[in-house]
């Protein structure tokens, strides 16, 4: 079933910046990212996922008709709703965009009547991009057609790159946070264990740290010394 979504804006930003052909996603102020109809077709080993932009027309499109990369979205009442740059479609992972839930978004009324027209076209739409990528694919686009078309191939390698770095990103941060998390139970498991054996030495300080001697008692007595060339007389006394 087709569908509407939204695509990660920093993705489309990544793929803008190796070809600039890609539309632009970016997030305007009070507003929601351009919704884009898919999935279009599917790619395999690995997954691929092929999505067009829902651009608002200009006024150019109305009197334009319908070509191998172009495609006008036209309501019920036969008014021009939006258009579909399939020269513009672009690679996605399933992890790189959201569902639109229709009923429940702000801009429902613009998006209901795209949306059916789309459903109701969704074989005729689908047809065209496949057709599109593989004529792209095999080099038998014109002139016209490849200077407006994205390289579909360079945006492939920039999106299986990019999940990639995500990945390994959240690899990263996951284990970051394991390390913190097992740090401090052995440390508070170290903490209990001194606390049982009735320590009072903190955790910074080292087990090796030598201990002072305990100063002497009253019942200790002194050790006598006698002067050079002196022995001990009878009586107590000194002999000469």
């Amino acid at each position: 079933m087709i569908k509407f979504v939204r695509v990660d804006p920093n993705y489309v930003s990544a793929l803008s910046k190796v070809d600039a052909r890609v539309q632009s996603n970016a997030v305007e102020s009070g507003k929601q990212t351009k919704p884009y109809l898919g999935v279009l077709f599917t790619l395999k080993n690995p997954a691929i996922e092929y999505f067009v932009p829902l651009s608002s027309p200009k006024k150019k499109h109305i009197t334009m008709a319908n070509g191998s990369d172009f495609h006008k979205v036209i309501d019920k009442d036969g008014r021009l709703r939006a258009v579909l740059n399939f020269n513009n479609m672009i690679p996605t992972a399933s992890s790189l965009y959201t569902n639109v839930e229709i009923s429940a978004d702000v801009n429902k009324y613009v998006l209901q009547p795209e949306y059916v027209f789309c459903r109701d076209n969704e074989e005729l739409l689908k047809k065209k991009a496949k057709k599109l990528y593989s004529r792209f694919m095999k080099g038998s686009l014109t002139n016209a057609e490849k200077a407006r078309t994205c390289d579909f191939t360079l945006l492939e390698k920039t999106m299986q790159n990019y999940v990639s770095n995500s990945d390994k990103q959240v690899n990263t941060n996951t284990q970051s946070a394991m390390t913190e998390i097992v740090g401090a139970k052995d440390n508070a498991a170290l903490k209990s264990i001194l606390k049982m054996e009735g320590q009072t030495t903190t955790l910074t300080k080292s087990a090796s740290a030598p201990v002072a001697a305990p100063p002497a008692t009253s019942s200790q007595k002194p050790k006598l010394t006698f002067g050079i060339g002196k022995k001990p007389g009878k009586g107590g006394g000194s002999a000469l």
